[in-house]
């Protein structure tokens, strides 16, 4: 039930919830900081992917040509740093990361 809210409150503000999942995940359903990182990672890829994969099919031509290489050097650089941020949260101890996580 409590995914509900997080989606309608993600799909407004256009992030897909990542922001209200991790305190769910870790505060609600009482899942390990680090197990809850990666999962929260992997389905904000997932909701990446499956936005671009229905924008492409509804947006046939690409009405902001001069813009594609900002959008371009965006993403990579949004896809680079979740893999090094990812890779960071892999090397703190779980302990720190529990500590840092509470709210």
């Amino acid at each position: 039930m409590i995914s509900i809210p997080i989606g309608l409150l993600g799909g407004l503000i256009g992030l897909g919830g990542a922001e209200f999942r991790l305190p769910v995940l870790i505060g609600v359903i009482h899942i390990k900081a680090h197990e809850a990182v990666q999962f929260n990672l992997s389905v904000s890829l997932i909701t990446i992917v499956t936005s671009l994969i229905i924008r492409l099919k509804i947006v046939t031509e690409f009405p902001f040509m001069d813009l594609l290489p900002v959008l371009l050097s965006m993403i990579v650089g949004a896809v680079i740093s979740a893999f090094i941020t990812a890779g960071v949260a892999n090397k703190i101890s779980s302990q720190s990361l529990e500590t840092w996580m509470k709210f």
